[in-house]
């Protein structure tokens, strides 16, 4: 069994990585100045559920997340340079954790703490340790405990459209459909996308194109067509910071949108999120 080596490893004390046995599996994760991006990411999945599943492998942290409904997934993965200290015994580590417990803790310590820990000697004890370090210092305990199921599979899906849009630009059209319906038609037909929604009473189309402000690419292979609540699609977006996304489309297929997560040019990960379409229910 062999664990990761960090530069700084001489400042802390991971003996416990090295003697621990196959039975008591250990990781420690220090964040720095990205501790916001693990809040975010943290709130976006508490729109879908109240715990989450969390894998920590060799490289990176990963779940994924499907409402109960199952109309919404979110497919996440943070790569491990997202992290200023990485370190595991016996990995992979699976745990669940409550998404409201860690998340009230994170908000106390994103806006002034300098470093946050999240360490566990053992996963089996079901205890989680997030530490706080800036002008004080403040250690949390909070519940976890280890899981073996599955995730659910990701859909299988034939995406013949793309667009790269800013994740502004997307919101205000969709709150433009929204006005007169939240069930929207989004679709994909010679390099334009046409969002569309409607009442009895009333009507709009909305049209983005390559030369669009805040497009940045798109391309189709054929006509493709779906309908979506649009509801849950500016949830999301309002869950993310300002950024460009990316927007795949198939024929009456899901919806998916990626969120690629980076620092500066260093990418660190990304996080997916998958709609339902809209069926007729007359057929």
């Amino acid at each position: 069994m062999t664990s990761d080596v960090i530069s700084d490893k001489d400042k802390y004390d991971f003996s416990y990585i090295n003697q621990a046995q196959v039975t008591s599996k250990s990781f420690l994760l220090r964040i720095g100045s990205r501790v916001d991006i693990i809040y975010r990411l943290l709130r976006t999945i508490s729109r879908l559920t109240d715990y989450i599943n969390l894998t920590i492998d060799d490289n990176s942290v990963f779940a994924r997340i499907m409402d109960a409904q199952h109309v919404t997934l979110i497919d996440f993965h943070l790569q491990k340079n997202i992290f200023e200290s990485f370190a595991i015994s016996d990995p992979p580590v699976k745990f669940s954790l409550n998404i409201f417990n860690i998340l009230t803790i994170l908000s106390r310590g994103i806006k002034t703490a300098k470093r946050v820990e999240l360490l566990t000697q053992n996963i089996g004890k079901n205890e989680l340790m997030v530490t706080f370090e800036g002008k004080s210092k403040a250690e949390y305990t909070i519940e976890c405990e280890p899981f073996e199921d599955n995730y659910p599979d990701l859909p299988k899906i034939n995406f013949k459209a793309s667009l790269r849009v800013t994740s502004k630009m997307l919101k205000d059209v969709l709150e433009d459909l929204k006005v007169v319906s939240e069930e929207i038609n989004i679709t994909a037909e010679d390099n334009c996308f046409v969002f569309s929604s409607k009442n009895e009473k009333r009507s709009v189309i909305c049209k983005l194109e390559n030369d669009s402000p805040q497009v940045y690419n798109m391309s189709n292979d054929g006509r493709v067509s779906s309908r979506f609540n649009s509801s849950y699609i500016i949830d999301f977006i309002d869950s993310l910071r300002p950024n460009i996304i990316n927007l795949e489309l198939g024929d009456n297929s899901p919806l998916k949108i990626t969120e690629i997560l980076n620092s500066g040019s260093y990418e660190l990960g990304y996080i997916s999120f998958y709609l339902a379409p809209l069926y007729d229910s007359s057929t």
